[in-house]
């Protein structure tokens, strides 16, 4: 669970932005809403400047540590409203561990814990009218959701004057005024800097696609690699319309997508799959083909020296610029980390590079885990998506015995929901919360519930939802 975009707007307002570094008056050097290097990266040095976004991305890292704490000492299910005054308050006294309000509240007494926090209201003794202010606009989001509009203090400089910005003005910068916060997490709204080569969003598609889009294309691969532990999917032109090309995959951009498949989850990462230019003789892979890959280094004639990469480890048909196929083993179309003002690539599959230790990290560690030296990364065009109505009518494409279920009703599916948190009450769980303490099973259940739950709904609730339902009660340890 994560802070909300209101909930961070709301916070920010009692803090302020600053976009340079500036003393804080002991001494430590601190810059946007109020980062020191005793929070981590980055560390603030004399004349730094920063961007309102990595100022928001920034205090965004910061509250991770007090969102975990949150977690951790609450042993409830806690609403979106509820965890944003948690957070807001432990950020400023933090007392989530040993406070009579987490008692309260995780004893269910939720109205003696909202009022709490009115008691949080004095510094060395002696009661001060902000944080009185900041107590009843926290019991007022822990109670209600009722977040006002916060007025966000945003300067160049810790003199300067500065200007105002809401939260409309936050989510206007972030999205450029093409969502909504409903339509997208806060780490989701905050994950990518601005860039003219990337989309504002990773790639947003239903697991059973992806899934369905393996089967679809494993006859790709050879026989005795269709039960691997790890495949890659790259889809080429994934984001057409969004990076605003009129419908066509575009070079030299990051509009493609890879998801990382392993056996019970799916990690999305915004990718590039063509070469930067176009150059005669100059090479892309044809799609759909499946490649296969191995780690290794990439870039021995960079100036710093290789690095860690994934390289080809087989034969495959490129489309060479200009003059048509060409099929070998030793075109060296690998995949590596691209760049922040071009994708890198003269032909090589690209990461952008604020992705990349991530999309490495988790590759390598897959790998690893189910005993891979190399894995198999398929590559195929937006267009051979399978469609909802493909999967259901389509035998082969079936995923664990279950195809796309009917339509469900809204209401239903919404009680069901509030039914199974309430079952797991007792066990401190929630059904959206996975840990690593978890076992496959009980995560896989997990995944399957919010997959079904997340579907468009309009009839009645089908046999599929309310399996789902029991599965993650009795993974769990239900009765």
């Amino acid at each position: 669970m994560e802070t909300s975009l209101k909930g961070i707007c709301a916070m920010l307002a009692e803090e302020a932005i600053i976009l340079s570094t500036y003393d804080d008056g002991t001494g430590v050097l601190t810059i946007g809403a109020g980062h020191t290097a005793m929070a981590g990266d980055p560390k603030p040095v004399a004349g730094m400047k920063i961007t309102l976004l990595e100022a928001l991305n920034i205090f965004r890292n910061d509250l991770k540590k007090y969102e975990r704490e949150v977690l951790n000492a609450v042993s409830r299910p806690l609403s979106q409203n509820q965890f944003d005054a948690m957070v807001s308050w432990h950020f400023n006294t933090g007392r989530v561990g040993d406070s009579t309000l987490t008692r309260k509240l995780n004893d269910g007494d939720i109205a003696g814990a909202a009022k709490e926090f009115a008691r949080w209201n004095k510094a060395d003794g002696k009661v001060l009218e902000g944080l009185v202010n900041r107590r009843k606009r926290e019991t007022a989001i822990f109670e209600a959701a009722e977040y006002g509009d916060p007025k966000i203090r945003v300067a160049d400089t810790k003199s300067a004057a500065g200007k105002a910005a809401t939260t409309s003005d936050i989510l206007a910068l972030i999205t450029g005024g093409a969502a909504s916060e409903e339509d997208f997490t806060t780490q989701e709204l905050l994950a990518n800097p601005e860039s003219r080569l990337l989309p504002r969003f990773r790639p947003r598609q239903d697991d059973y696609v992806t899934r369905a889009a393996m089967l679809k294309f494993q006859d790709l691969l050879p026989d005795d690699r269709r039960k691997d532990g790890v495949y890659l999917l790259a889809v080429r032109g994934f984001f057409t319309e969004a990076m605003g090309k009129g419908g066509n995959n575009v070079r030299g951009v990051y509009d493609d997508a890879i998801f990382v498949i392993e056996d019970d989850q799916v990690y999305p990462f915004n990718a590039n799959t063509d070469p930067s230019v176009f150059r005669k003789g100059i090479a892309k892979l044809k799609a759909p083909q499946a490649v296969r890959y191995k780690p290794g280094p990439h870039g021995f004639k960079r100036k710093g020296g290789p690095y860690p990469a994934f390289r080809q480890n087989g034969e495959f048909t490129v489309i060479r610029d200009d003059q048509g196929e060409d099929t070998g083993a030793e075109f060296w179309i690998n995949l590596h980390r691209g760049g922040n003002t071009t994708t890198s690539s003269a032909g090589c599959q690209t990461v952008p590079p604020h992705q990349w230790d991530e999309f490495k990290a988790l590759v390598d560690g897959l790998l690893r885990k189910y005993e891979q030296d190399t894995f198999y990364y398929v590559l195929i065009d937006r267009a051979g998506l399978p469609s909802d109505a493909d999967i259901a009518t389509d035998p082969d494409l079936k995923i664990g015995g279950v195809v796309v279920p009917e339509p469900q009703d809204r209401d239903m599916v919404i009680s069901s929901i509030a039914d199974l948190q309430r079952a797991l009450e007792f066990l401190g769980g929630n059904v959206g919360k996975i840990d690593n303490t978890m076992g496959p099973k009980t995560k896989r259940a997990i995944r399957r519930f919010q997959e079904l739950s997340r579907l468009p709904v309009t009839g009645a609730p089908t046999p599929a939802l309310m399996k789902a339902v029991q599965a993650v009660y009795f993974a769990l340890g239900g009765k």
